[in-house]
């Protein structure tokens, strides 16, 4: 037997009641309006505590053009640190920059340059992680290149023709930063081994090879800093070149670890499957972390990010700040959906927005599970939201968007958002929205509201409701309170 209830609706600041059924927080009667829905009393729905994902930034050899970084708790991972590199657009080698060096009679380490590198960043931000990417070009002595490309456009793209010498080495770096640096910060920092490998520009030797070397590296890394993070960046599982599909079981069975696992990921603003976010997970992401031979204490990362208009010479264009400003919130909510780890970013300016002072806002909070109900009209909108709670505040917040790959698109999405609350009916709630548009790229607060909270079928909880227009490429955040 159908039971009815009431619920609280808020547009715009005006409450009204309508009746509603017990199919769900909010009448339905036309399924083509998006329903987002949550409920706040049921612990099953609440996951894990938010962090901020967007303080983490890639630089290559950070010394002559390292600018200081916009937004709280600054980290920066340094790139290409070991040597290896190549003169900008040339295929000449930047010997003097490499740690591991040939003087026509013998090999020798210079880590005059790696700490070049890393106290210009300590001057201005925290070292996140350090990559073990290209080897130096000593290290090419003994390789069999003839007819093949000894440089690629990132630089040194082969494994080290000694093995054992490139271990030796890496216990010799750490040692030496050690040294220079103390233990408790440098077993701090992260050691990622190589980078998008699987593309010819940043690995040639093939799969098994890295599968060697990253084993070797990591075990060297372990040997002297055993309580180090260690892991490996490669290409998503659609991509040809993907080895992450064997990587896993690969290191399973021969008793490699790896403390994270990362993808790049540029997606072009107008493309509809790589900025579709369920797409992208399922056909990305999901073919490596679901798995069963998945390391379970691993975490997923993408360690290049930018939403972009195109890749133009190795070289990501970035898209208009409306869109990617409205895409992060969208990103935000697939990572903390699906519980995955750090976002570090590469082509995007790092310009404190409007986003991200919403998303550090959120920093600490409850990430709760939510329901979408029903259909856009208009073709293309993918609309969702962040449900969260402030528990030491007691606030719930509703942080909505509204995206679409025709960046032409203009229009209003009618929007319905549901808050059931563990209060008895009757509760008094205060509530206030934020506003992000192409009109104002800012957001708009209104002036806090009251109300109270309705009757939900079933149970001792009752429910709020509020009803919205939501732009294309715009977002909202409702912050509401009880009064118990």
């Amino acid at each position: 037997m159908k039971m009815t209830r009431v619920a609280l609706v808020v547009a715009l600041g005006a409450i009204i009641s309508v009746q509603a059924s017990d199919r769900g927080v909010v009448p339905t009667a036309n399924e083509d309006t998006i329903t987002l829905e949550c409920d706040f009393s049921d612990s099953a729905n609440r996951r894990q505590t938010m962090r901020y994902l967007w303080n983490i930034y890639n630089k290559i050899a950070p010394v002559e053009s390292f600018e200081m970084i916009s937004g709280p708790h600054e980290f920066v991972n340094i790139v290409r640190p070991l040597g290896g590199k190549v003169v900008k657009g040339t295929n000449t080698k930047m010997i003097s920059d490499d740690t591991y060096k040939w003087d026509g009679k013998k090999y020798f380490y210079d880590w005059a340059p790696l700490k070049k590198q890393i106290d210009h960043v300590l001057e201005k931000a925290k070292i996140y992680q350090l990559l073990l990417d290209n080897p130096s070009w000593a290290f090419q002595r003994g390789l069999e290149l003839e007819g093949k490309d000894a440089t690629d456009v990132y630089g040194n793209p082969w494994a080290p023709d000694d093995p054992e010498a490139w271990a030796t080495y890496i216990k010799a770096m750490l040692n030496e930063l050690i040294t220079t640096y103390g233990r408790e910060r440098v077993g701090q920092w992260r050691y990622c081994v190589g980078r998008e490998i699987g593309t010819p520009g940043h690995w040639r030797s093939g799969e098994k090879a890295f599968f060697d070397h990253y084993k070797n590296t990591e075990k060297a890394v372990r040997e002297v800093l055993p309580e180090a993070k260690v892991g490996t960046h490669l290409l998503w599982a659609s991509d040809p070149n993907s080895y992450g599909q064997n990587f896993i079981p690969w290191c399973k069975e021969n008793g490699s670890r790896y403390d994270f696992m990362a993808i790049s990921y540029y997606p072009k603003y107008r493309n509809k499957n790589r900025v579709d976010m369920e797409h992208v997970y399922s056909v990305d992401i999901a073919p490596l972390v679901e798995l069963p031979e998945w390391n379970p204490d691993a975490t997923f990362e993408i360690h290049e990010y930018a939403l972009i208009k195109d890749m133009v010479n190795h070289r990501a264009v970035r898209a208009p700040a409306l869109h990617r400003n409205v895409f992060k919130l969208m990103m935000a909510k697939m990572i903390y959906e699906k519980n995955l780890g750090d976002v570090f970013v590469w082509a995007d300016a790092p310009v404190y927005t409007e986003t991200l002072r919403l998303l550090k806002g959120l920093e600490g909070h409850a990430y709760y599970k939510s329901t979408k109900r029903g259909h856009p009209q208009k073709t293309g909108n993918m609309i969702d939201a962040i449900f969260s709670k402030d528990e030491a505040k007691r606030l719930y917040t509703v942080s909505a968007y509204n995206y679409n790959a025709d960046s032409e698109e203009d229009n209003e999405e009618p929007l319905r958002l549901a808050a059931t609350l563990p209060v008895p009916v009757g509760t008094g709630i205060k509530y206030r929205v934020g506003k992000y548009t192409s009109y104002h790229m800012s957001v708009k607060w209104s002036s806090w509201k009251t109300g109270t909270t309705r009757e939900i079928a079933g149970g001792k909880n009752s429910v709020a409701t509020f009803s919205e227009k939501i732009p294309a490429f715009s977002f909202l955040k409702y912050e509401i309170t009880t009064d118990q």
